[in-house]
């Protein structure tokens, strides 16, 4: 297998993987108008912890979103384990054709203010065609080795850090485009990759990037309305390949959708309500791709069961030589 082969099976598994990830960890939330007058409310200047502003006012976490911020910053708040459907890569090289078969697992574990997330890719099938016996059976052996190690590459741990309580009030408070959101969005402060190496990078103010899928369906509907967009600021600490350094500016976009999709070989799937989060970065300098931390993703939510129905990454990058990576598709394990 060619260097440019090796490399596009390899550019398919990282990028799949860097845009299905979120962030998960969730806040603490938001209440409800009835609960407290948006409008009438003081700034709070608590830095971390479930803070007195928000006892003052009377906030019913656990109703309101889904979650009790009194369990300790050791508790599992959410935990969930999504798997994807066969991700497959193709091409042809010397005049053998490959075809490469992985599967990735995501693990979601959230406590009050942080979150963590683990990535396993797993290779499932390696078949290469060959003008010849022999050539089929060295192309096989490359191929699938080459398709472990990048798989190997591709595994690993992310952490995310949210933004503190206290601080997550003021920007409600002080800043229009968070107003009346505690709930329903998760705002991420700091996010550890260390899928390739080891990558930093901090938001300014937050980044809201996932939904909280513990969230009740009215409140969803309620924070989030027809939309919301937001001006962020992503600060590298330390960059990765395809990711730029020191501040780059960014939006991210936050809309219902269709709560069904369909797959192209007509399989379909429904949830109980859905929304799209689209994160955009511009192209770092020198870089012929978004940085993985800009992402389009679908976010398909079982309201009985409070978790995620599928997370369905939509960013369809276009590699060097015009092929279009399709959308990939996390589903929830039952």
């Amino acid at each position: 297998m060619s260097r440019r082969n090796s490399e596009k099976i390899k550019y398919h598994i990282f990028r799949f993987l860097a845009t299905i990830s979120a962030a998960f960890a969730f806040l603490g939330c938001s209440p409800d108008d009835s609960m407290v007058d948006v409008g009438k409310r003081a700034p709070a200047k608590e830095a971390d912890g479930e803070s007195k502003t928000a006892m003052k006012e009377g906030i019913d976490f656990e109703k309101t979103c889904g979650i009790d911020t009194k369990a300790g910053d050791d508790a599992i708040v959410f935990a969930q384990t999504l798997k994807s459907l066969p991700i497959v890569v193709q091409g042809q090289q010397m005049g053998a054709n490959f075809r490469v078969t992985t599967t990735a697992t995501l693990q979601i574990e959230s406590k009050t203010g942080k979150g963590s997330q683990n990535i396993s890719v797993t290779v499932d099938d390696v078949k290469v065609v060959g003008s010849n016996p022999i050539i089929s059976l060295i192309g096989q052996a490359v191929a699938k080795g080459k398709a472990k190690k990048q798989a190997e590459a591709a595994s690993g741990p992310k952490q995310t850090e949210s933004l503190p309580f206290g601080q997550w009030m003021n920007l409600v408070h002080e800043k229009e485009e968070f107003s009346g959101l505690l709930c329903a969005i998760s705002a991420t402060k700091k996010e550890t990759d260390n899928t390739e190496g080891n990558a930093i990078v901090e938001y300014l103010p937050a980044l809201p990037k996932s939904i909280n899928p513990r969230a009740p369906k009215e409140t969803l509907e309620k924070e989030i309305g027809d939309g919301r967009s937001f001006a962020v600021t992503a600060n590298v600490i330390s960059p990765k390949k395809g990711w730029p350094t020191g501040q780059t500016q960014g939006t991210v976009t936050i809309k219902p959708r269709s709560s069904s999709f369909s797959m192209s070989d007509g399989t379909s799937y429904a949830s109980d309500i859905a929304f799209e989060v689209i994160v955009d970065f511009p192209v770092a300098p020198g870089s012929k791709v978004k940085p993985s931390f800009a992402s389009h993703q679908l976010f398909f939510i079982n309201n009985t069961s409070k978790d995620f129905e599928a997370i369905v990454d939509q960013s369809n990058p276009v590699m060097e030589d015009g092929t279009k990576v399709p959308a990939k598709v996390m589903l929830r394990t039952k």
